[in-house]
């Protein structure tokens, strides 16, 4: 008899044990996960916290880092967020007194899983649930700055805008602009002149002194074509002193096609110039200066 007491006590001491090298376990990962999502490294962030989601489903704090890190990171669907932060949303605190995200024991969800929540419904065209949880945050939280609470209307409005334009759609059709503007290497950022009788665009394509960065890729070109009514002339480079032998970009254009908005690697410090088309020419680009460019 005495034997068997003993055994059963040996038995639930290393049951003990056990238990208490899977809480350190569970906490060492939690650590790590919470390491990369400090640190902004949402793509690491994600697979640790879907690991430990495994081990604890029901765990709220867990589940709205997991949904926050799939809404930001911009590897999956924003809308994949929606069944963890609705997990998160059962176990939300309203005050931050005694809450603590970065301890392993702490099961609640902040109140922000309601921002967040909101967020992924309007990602997937649930407007008026992600109307509900903004409006919902609105209300209960206290301490909301200036400029969270302008984006908060911002985002509300969007969804109110995107409510009405679905029940009143409007036809668009979309077609390639062919051979002639597009090559087998990207195109993008195209800007139009009020006329819509000359396109430019950035490209990536190889020619015109374009040289192959570390990544493999041509450089950046600024190309334009002329024409109109989706039907233009082979693009051609823009050439100098826009296109340099490094990466140079069109960012926008002003309505008479006379102002061009640039991102070039001048000294690679990726700064914002101007050009102005003077007669058939553009001018120098223009650095905008530390009004708009840092460091």
């Amino acid at each position: 008899m005495k034997k068997n007491i003993l055994f059963v006590a040996v038995m639930a001491l290393c049951s003990n044990q056990a238990v208490a090298q899977k809480s350190a376990d569970f906490c060492k990962k939690f650590e790590a996960a919470n390491y990369h999502l400090d640190y902004n490294n949402l793509t690491e962030a994600l697979p640790a916290y879907e690991e430990l989601v495994k081990e604890d489903p029901n765990n709220a704090l867990i589940n709205y880092n997991l949904g926050f890190c799939i809404l930001n990171a911009g590897t999956r669907l924003k809308s994949d967020a929606i069944p963890y932060l609705e997990v998160a949303e059962q176990n939300m605190v309203s005050v931050a007194s005694g809450y603590d995200d970065g301890d392993c024991n702490e099961k609640r969800a902040p109140l922000s899983t309601l921002l967040n929540l909101g967020e992924a419904y309007m990602f997937a065209g649930r407007f008026t649930q992600a109307i509900s949880k903004f409006e919902t945050y609105r209300t209960q939280e206290k301490r909301m700055d200036k400029e969270t609470a302008s984006e908060l209307d911002r985002q509300i409005e969007m969804c109110k805008f995107a409510e009405t334009s679905i029940k009143n759609p409007v036809k668009a059709e979309f077609s390639n602009l062919g051979s002639a503007v597009n090559s087998k290497f990207p195109e993008y950022l195209p800007a139009l002149t009020d006329d819509e009788g000359i396109i430019y665009f950035t490209t990536r394509r190889e020619g015109n002194g374009n040289f192959q960065g570390l990544d493999g890729k041509y450089f950046e070109s600024v190309y334009f074509a002329t024409g109109g009514d989706n039907s233009y002339s082979a693009a051609d480079a823009i050439g100098s002193p826009i296109n340099e032998e490094e990466n140079d970009a069109i960012f926008s254009l002003s309505a008479d096609g006379t102002k061009m908005l640039l991102g070039m690697d001048k000294k690679e410090n990726g700064n914002i110039f101007m050009s102005e088309l003077k007669g058939d020419s553009w001018s120098q680009p223009t650095d905008l200066g530390p009004n708009i460019n840092t460091k």
